[in-house]
């Protein structure tokens, strides 16, 4: 009987203890959700913002914007404070109540009027006429009268005169004046946002800060949320993976993990596609990464040490890409028919190796080296570069072996060549390209020319 009475306490210790846990563990994970959810709403909000900014125009941001307010509220102040000088009727309204206040109270001092309700002014008025006679003029309740009465025959002055019109009139034209501030800029329309963001703590910088500081904020509270959903999914579960380790940790875990594959996306050490486009990532792209990232720790964690351990596997001793090597071939003026010569391999291989798409040996490395009398370094790496580019040049007006060497120059390779009669042309000149000049095409494409002919040569060759 004792020993069950005993592990009956010990449970019921246990079960208190467990929902002990449950409450605090809970409450964590809920003041997280809040806490990064704000994070990441501000943060993509804030991206979105940017975006539709700089697409007005590039050189438009939110410091800029932040500027105009200042500004525009600046001379709003100034429109303002000028209504508030011009309006003489309402000074000599405020001056006339000051004095009206001290005359009320001296008034129901002297007779004896009890309680605050108005007295009648023109009760007042005569009271003061009578006892404020030729004989009283320098008492100082008999002076601030007179200063009334002054300021009553003033007011009334102005009023014959118009003055109440003229006030109504300029105030409406500085009023319109302010509105015209805000309609003439097309800006003024992000001043609501930033005062919604600037209502929550510190969110405002989200608009201001560099742009990358921002990509870092989002993957790395995304990590941090996908990390947070695994917690809670085992939370919820309750069985043994809800530990505390496991709850305080793994969101910073995956947080951390999160911001190291963003950076290997960034070096290239991952590749991943978004969407078919080489552009830069979008944030709702990098939030994608940064949440798997997250809810996944364990295995980016496995990724993250395969790509370092191939990293640095390598040696010396090992094939490289070019990097750097197809710029340094055109200052040395070393074309890739020279290169394959001095390598013994052949105009193909040695193009290859200029544009980085194949790897050179340490041997030729060293040759490669030797020949543009540039450090090895600074020529190869140890990073493949998978999808390299190159710009389409300008080819139309050259000679047309010219225009071959200069595509080959850039990484390309020679496509179609049409030939067509062209009036005033000179003959053997390129007259038309595709892809057009300066275009951003993948290396080795193929560009396609039109070559002026003889009129005899373009009827045969038709």
């Amino acid at each position: 009987m004792v020993g069950r009475f005993f592990s009956r306490i010990f449970s019921g210790i246990i079960w208190f203890f467990a929902s002990l846990w449950s409450i605090f563990a809970g409450a964590y994970l809920i003041a997280l959700y809040i806490l990064i959810g704000l994070i990441v709403v501000f943060s993509l909000t804030a991206f979105q913002a940017r975006t539709e900014l700089a697409s007005i125009n590039n050189s438009y941001d939110f410091d800029y914007v932040l500027r105009l307010q200042q500004q525009i509220q600046r001379q709003s102040t100034n429109i303002l404070e000028s209504i508030e000088e011009e309006d003489k009727l309402g000074k000599i309204d405020t001056e006339l109540r000051i004095q009206e206040d001290s005359l009320y109270k001296f008034y129901r001092s002297s007779t004896n009027k009890a309680g605050w309700s108005r007295v009648n002014s023109s009760d007042m008025e005569d009271y003061f006429r009578t006892t404020c006679n030729p004989n009283t003029p320098d008492q100082p309740i008999c002076i601030s009268f007179n200063d009334y009465i002054k300021l009553k025959n003033e007011k009334e002055t102005l009023i014959k005169n118009g003055e109440r019109d003229r006030f109504t009139r300029f105030e409406a034209d500085a009023l319109k004046k302010i509105d015209a501030l805000f309609e003439n800029q097309s800006l003024t329309r992000y001043f609501a946002e930033v005062k919604f963001f600037g209502s929550f703590l510190l969110f405002q910088a989200f608009l201001t800060m560099p742009h990358q500081l921002l990509v870092f904020i989002v993957t790395i509270a995304m990590g941090a949320l996908g990390a947070l959903i695994s917690v809670t999914w085992s939370f919820l579960r309750y069985h043994e993976e809800a530990t505390a380790r496991r709850v305080f940790l793994l969101p910073i875990v995956g947080s951390m993990s999160a911001f190291v594959i963003f950076v290997l996306l960034k070096a290239g050490q991952i590749t991943i596609t978004a969407g078919g486009s080489d552009e830069a990532l979008s944030p709702f792209f990098l939030s994608f990464v940064g949440i798997v990232s997250g809810l996944l720790a364990e295995r980016s964690y496995k990724r993250v040490s395969d790509v370092g351990e191939r990293f640095l596997s390598s040696n010396e001793g090992s094939p490289r890409w070019g990097d750097g090597l197809l710029e340094a071939a055109k200052d040395k003026d070393l074309s890739a028919e020279e290169l394959a010569d001095i390598l013994g391999v052949s105009v193909d291989a040695a193009r290859g190796i200029i544009h980085g798409t194949s790897t050179a040996t340490d041997e030729q490395q060293k040759i490669i080296s030797a020949a543009l009398r540039t450090p090895s370094h600074e020529l190869f790496t140890d990073i493949p570069q998978p999808n390299r580019y190159s710009i389409v040049p300008r080819l139309e007006q050259m000679e047309l072996e010219k225009a071959k060497t200069e595509i080959e120059r850039a990484g390309l390779k020679v496509g179609r060549v049409n030939e067509r009669y062209f009036v005033g042309k000179a003959i053997g000149q390129v007259i038309e390209q595709s892809p057009e000049p300066f275009t951003k095409v993948k290396m080795s494409a193929t560009v396609e020319l039109v070559v002026s002919v003889k009129k005899t040569d373009a009827e045969g060759s038709s």
